[in-house]
């Protein structure tokens, strides 16, 4: 998603900020942004309610809340908005 977000807005990927040398260094900064409040918590609240299932049964459930996660902290608007704040101010 970061990756399309930055490709939309017209940015280079490999410009990165905090990364370096890579093709996608700008999306890893752009994604570090989220990351605690989106990957993390989800993460943990999955591994603990899923601890004792299969693969098979978990991976769903991690695509289905990661896309209602991400429709209702309205995260690819978040990300336009602050990706485009960021270059800004440079």
């Amino acid at each position: 998603m970061s990756c399309s977000v930055v490709v939309a807005m017209g940015y280079l990927p490999c410009f990165g900020i905090l990364h370096k040398g890579d093709t996608l260094s700008l999306v890893f900064d752009i994604s570090d942004f989220y990351k605690h409040k989106f990957s993390i918590p989800l993460g943990f609240q999955i591994a603990k309610e899923f601890a004792n299932s299969s693969i098979d049964k978990i991976e769903p459930e991690i695509r289905k809340r990661a896309l209602d996660r991400i429709k209702e902290m309205k995260l690819i608007e978040q990300m336009i908005d602050d990706t485009g704040k960021l270059f800004d101010d440079i």
